[in-house]
């Protein structure tokens, strides 16, 4: 496995990431996932306020929640390419059928399991289990969580006059501080692999580590990375938009720059 750099991100791996084969029985397995997603779903559904969900609902404008639900799952799909985008950068090949149902398996996952990296856990797991190398799935991940967290930095400041000139200034600068400090962070441990360490220290899990925060940065100059950065952005606007539909679907006043936070 080779990892994409900026001068060959447009190579493409030979051998695409695929699901494998149903194994004999593949049937009742099903039917018993069925029911486990039916479960889950009767779970969580048991916790809504029915009546007063609906109540709100009917009096919706339905062309509002019509284009708010469209921007979300529009969102969804450039989150799938977002992640097409990153397997790319870290040298596999998914293709885009394949990427969208590894997102929403994701983001269902996520809903239902402890803490926010469990629909990330199990996208990789699975990607995994289609074939790629688990060197290139972590590193799949985490450029994913960075281009995400790129792309939200991008959008919030763009937001920010708007936000300087109706918030407070503790409130206006808090965000955008925090996700200052939060970059430069992330510059400085790109740079971890080119600390100079003494040898006693250079053990082969700290070597591996190193060569991961190398494939890494290599990984971000990509075009591949580029591309995803362009789908983060789109989730964080599709994500706005949606907002703001579902807003006016429900007679709540609110502009686009008051929706912009919701990207964060």
């Amino acid at each position: 496995m080779q990892v994409l750099s900026s001068q060959d991100a447009s190579a493409m791996p030979a051998d695409a990431v695929t699901l494998p084969a149903g194994k004999p029985g593949g049937r009742l397995m099903l039917l018993v996932k069925l029911a486990v997603t039916l479960a889950v779903l009767g779970v969580l559904g048991a916790k809504a306020d029915w009546p007063a969900l609906l109540a709100r609902v009917a009096g919706a404008d339905p062309v509002w929640l019509a284009a708010g639900f469209t921007a979300k799952l529009l969102a969804v799909v450039c989150a799938g390419e977002r992640w097409r985008d990153a397997l790319w950068a870290a040298g596999e090949r998914v293709s885009h059928g394949l990427a969208l149902r590894l997102m929403f398996t994701g983001l269902f996952f996520g809903q239902v399991l402890p803490g926010a990296l469990g629909g990330d856990v199990v996208r990789g797991w699975l990607t995994y289990r289609g074939g790629a190398s688990s060197a290139a799935v972590v590193l799949a991940l985490v450029l994913d969580r960075l281009l995400a967290l790129v792309g939200c930095i991008l959008l919030l400041f763009l937001g920010l006059p708007h936000l300087v000139a109706t918030a407070p200034p503790s409130v206006a600068w808090a965000g955008p501080a925090a996700v200052l400090l939060l970059a430069v962070a992330m510059i400085l441990g790109l740079q971890a692999d080119r600390l100079p360490l003494p040898g006693v220290l250079l053990r082969p899990p700290v070597r591996a580590v190193r060569a991961q925060v190398a494939r890494l940065r290599a990984a971000l100059l990509s075009r591949a990375a580029l591309v995803g950065l362009l789908h983060s952005a789109a989730v964080h606007l599709c994500t706005v938009f949606a907002v703001i539909a579902y807003a006016q679907a429900l007679g709540i006043p609110v502009r686009v720059l008051d929706g912009w936070p919701s990207c964060r």
